[in-house]
C-alpha cells in the first residue's frame, strides 16, 4: 500500500512539473504582441495538427484561445478594416491552397497499374493467342476477348469511381 502510494504521489509530482514545464515553454513573440493578440499561428498549428489537447488546456481552453485572439466566441471578429489587415498580417489568409486536379486518363493509366489486372490482360493475349492458333480467328477469340472487355469494365469503374471521388475534396 506505501508502495502504490509512493508511485502515484511521485507520478502526480512529475506532471505537475511537466505542466509547469509545458506553461513557461510558450512565448509570445514581439510582433504577434505589437499587434494586440498573445499567440501566434505557429503555436495554433501545433494545437490544431497535432490534436494537442494539454496545449489547448495550457492556454486555456477554446476561450483562452478566443481571448488571446482577442475574439469572441459568440460575437466572432472584430470586422473593421484595420483590425482584419493586422489579423491577415500576423495569422495569413484563412484559405486552403486547392491542389491541381488530375484527368479521367490519369486515373484511368492509376487503374491499368494493378497487379491482378495486369496478370489478366498477360493471360487475356495468351488466351487470344492459342485460341485463334488452335480454333480460327472468329471462334477461339471469344475466350480473350472476354477477359479484355472484364479489365476494361473494372478499369473504367475504378477510375470512375476515383475521379468522382476526387472532384468532391
Amino acid at each position: 500500500e506505501k508502495l502504490r502510494v509512493a508511485v502515484l504521489v511521485s507520478k502526480a509530482a512529475l506532471q505537475f512539473i511537466h505542466g509547469l514545464k509545458l506553461r513557461s515553454e510558450y512565448v509570445v513573440p514581439e510582433e504577434v504582441k505589437a499587434a494586440g493578440f498573445q499567440i501566434c499561428a505557429d503555436e495554433l498549428g501545433s494545437i490544431v495538427e497535432g490534436h494537442d489537447s494539454k496545449k489547448l488546456i495550457i492556454h486555456g481552453g477554446v476561450a483562452g484561445i478566443a481571448a488571446k485572439l482577442a475574439t469572441s466566441p459568440t460575437d466572432g471578429l472584430d470586422t473593421a478594416e484595420d483590425s482584419m489587415q493586422r489579423r491577415q498580417d500576423i495569422y495569413g489568409i484563412n484559405k486552403f491552397t486547392e491542389s491541381e486536379t488530375r484527368s479521367f486518363w490519369v486515373f484511368v493509366w492509376e487503374a491499368l497499374q494493378d497487379t491482378t489486372l495486369i496478370i489478366l490482360a498477360i493471360c487475356a493475349f495468351v488466351s487470344l493467342v492459342v485460341g485463334i492458333t488452335m480454333e480460327g480467328w472468329p471462334k477461339g477469340a471469344h475466350d480473350g476477348l472476354g477477359i479484355v472487355a472484364s479489365i476494361l469494365l473494372v478499369v473504367f469503374v475504378t477510375a470512375t469511381s476515383d475521379y468522382r471521388q476526387s472532384l468532391q475534396f
